[in-house]
């Protein structure tokens, strides 16, 4: 009797109907440019590539509006929230019912004290200087968390709750998982992580209960394709479907000309590409020195070498945005005053100088305008040309004299903070050369809550900042994004940051 039943029950399996498949589509989609460091914990990653892969996986309590260029924001896991008259207490109150991924259980406000706390004070967290005026982050029950500052923030909105650092992850999985959290990561986002493969691939797979409704594509995966030009070839041969280029005329020409293929030109003024400094290079530490190089870069040959694909700027600030424009300091082409000025700081027969950058079309590009000018005013200019993940450990060790670039913030608080504060030194952030003069001006800017108010702060901090010059800007970038079938259409965000789950497929 048993073995019949077993016998009915394996015939009645094999004639069961199929289960049937999931209809939606795999992507394939190019991660931002450099190879990925695998790193996947939003507190910890540097990385731009895994920076790029961030918004599938996790949700913020706001987050900026996927189609505002300005930097608006919208309620993420947070259905609303209120501050206090005096502008130090900000309370929070959370969507119920948001799942983490792969049954980690329901968000809590535990969870996101924790994402904050675990920040605070800590300089190997990549946010920790953002926190600073932060005195607690408390659950007050299950789905209420108040923030209290030690001073007014106008910042922790746009710049802080609704930036990288506000990326909400599950207490319970970083206890699990440990050290293991940032290769197997667990968020609430429309997709959660599924794989990397030893080639640096992430895979995620659609998280069907996400809370804003089924994603479009069943998986995607996110690889790495550092050539501009053989990255729109395989966007073009369907081998990818969704891609960004920048700096690369070619690759941006294949991509427009061609049928069934979508582009969008997205300028992000909110971006800075710069030369940057160690505190090692001695004739750096000399502000006369910082002027003279800057006054002999060629700026209008990066407009050449990429038109309408890099926007060309001698300011730090660009004056699109807050912080911005004003009466600065301008250090104009001129090779006899950057002579004049090596001469005044005693380098009348110039130094010795090398200058990192990363193997990709744009930056090898600028790396040849700033090396052309350099050497014409004298200098001994040795170019080192270093695949991007390399690089990055460079520069996060100081292991460097100067260096090729970028920090993007639409905020001038987390911009300023990130680039400028001592607290930003590397591995948390960008301030290679360990300029310090702008704390007070930083902090007083950040507190100030009256706009214009706050405006005229963030326009006197960007006057020090271009006179005393720690870093020499170059330009403002420029992206182009490009989908194909099955892709409809997409959102690509400010900074063009990657909303996969605005994603929309071609029905057939």
């Amino acid at each position: 009797m048993v073995a019949l039943a077993l016998l009915c029950t394996l015939l009645a399996a094999l004639s069961a109907p199929a289960a049937p498949t999931d209809p939606r589509p795999d992507l394939r989609v190019r991660l931002q440019f450099q190879r990925p460091g695998g790193i996947y914990d939003p507190a910890r990653a540097l990385s731009g590539s895994d920076q790029f892969v961030l918004p599938s996986l996790y949700n913020r309590l706001v987050r900026p509006k996927p189609d505002s260029p300005s930097g608006d924001v919208e309620p993420d896991l947070a259905e609303r929230w209120t501050v206090s008259s005096d502008g130090l207490t900000y309370t929070f109150y959370l969507r119920r019912g948001v799942r983490f991924h792969r049954g980690f259980g329901e968000l809590t406000a535990d969870d996101v004290a924790f994402t904050f706390q675990r920040q605070m004070g800590n300089r190997a967290m990549r946010s920790s200087a953002e926190l600073q005026d932060v005195a607690a982050v408390e659950a007050l029950d299950h789905y209420t968390v108040r923030i209290r500052l030690v001073a007014p923030n106008a910042s922790l909105i746009p710049g802080v709750v609704a930036g990288v650092t506000g990326y909400i992850v599950s207490r319970r999985a970083v206890d699990q998982l440990g050290e293991e959290f940032a290769r197997n990561p667990v968020g609430t986002g429309p997709y959660a992580f599924e794989r990397l493969t030893a080639g640096r691939e992430i895979s995620v797979l659609a998280h069907d209960g996400y809370f804003r409704g089924r994603p479009e594509a069943q998986r995607i995966v996110f690889a790495h394709i550092s050539e501009e030009v053989i990255a729109a070839a395989a966007l073009l041969k369907g081998e990818f479907q969704v891609i960004w280029t920048r700096g690369n005329p070619e690759a941006v020409r294949m991509l427009r000309e061609a049928h069934g293929v979508g582009t969008e030109r997205v300028a992000a003024y909110d971006s800075l590409r710069h030369v940057a400094f160690s505190p090692r290079f001695a004739p750096a530490q000399d502000v006369r020195v910082r002027r003279a190089l800057s006054h002999a870069i060629n700026r209008q040959q990066i407009a050449a070498a990429m038109p309408g694909l890099e926007m060309p700027t001698d300011a730090i600030r660009s004056l699109h945005l807050v912080g911005g424009g004003g009466s600065v300091p301008r250090y104009a082409y001129s090779q006899q005053r950057a002579r004049a000025l090596l001469a005044e700081a005693g380098y009348l027969r110039g130094f010795r100088v090398r200058l990192l950058h990363q193997t990709r079309d744009l930056e090898i590009v600028l790396a040849q305008i700033v090396d052309a000018g350099w050497r014409a005013v004298g200098l001994d200019v040795v170019l080192e040309p270093m695949e991007a993940t390399a690089t990055l450990d460079r520069k996060m060790s100081r292991d460097f004299e100067a260096t090729v670039d970028t920090v993007v913030g639409i905020d001038p608080s987390y911009f300023f903070t990130r680039l400028f504060h001592s607290a930003a030194a590397p591995p948390a952030a960008f301030n290679y050369l360990g300029y310090a003069a702008a704390d007070e001006l930083i902090a007083t800017a950040r507190r100030e809550t009256d706009p214009t108010r706050r405006r005229a702060l963030y326009e006197r901090l960007h006057r020090q900042l271009m006179t005393d010059l720690p870093v020499i800007p170059l330009s403002n970038q420029v992206a182009v994004a490009a989908w194909r079938d099955p892709v409809a259409g997409m959102v690509n965000g400010r900074s063009n940051q990657f909303w996969s789950e605005t994603i929309r497929i071609r029905r057939p």
